[in-house]
């Protein structure tokens, strides 16, 4: 069964994996840019964010409401208060 983007109706606070891909992913209070989102992984309860910062590494973000803040669509943001060392540490403890 398919349908129409266009016809579906999401509840408040959802989005099309296709709208999130590519937002600008940006701390919520000092404006900081991590880097765009890049990847949607949904491997349990909550999604997964990759976020791929301007020298390609990649940093993933739990998509919770204590880590996402607000989600917009129109000006493709995503506001995130991430933890200490969520931008700045290798994915699972990996140093080059």
């Amino acid at each position: 069964y398919y349908l129409a983007k266009s016809d579906a109706r999401l509840p408040k606070g959802r989005f099309f994996i296709d709208d999130l891909l590519d937002c600008e992913v940006v701390d919520a209070e000092t404006g900081r840019v991590y880097g765009r989102l890049t990847n949607v992984d949904r491997p349990a309860a909550q999604d997964i964010y990759t976020v791929t910062d301007t020298a390609g590494e990649e940093h993933m973000l739990p998509a919770v409401p204590e880590f996402v803040k607000n989600i917009d669509i129109e000006a493709r943001k995503i506001l995130v208060t991430p933890i200490e060392g969520m931008f700045t540490e290798a994915v699972n403890g990996d140093e080059d």
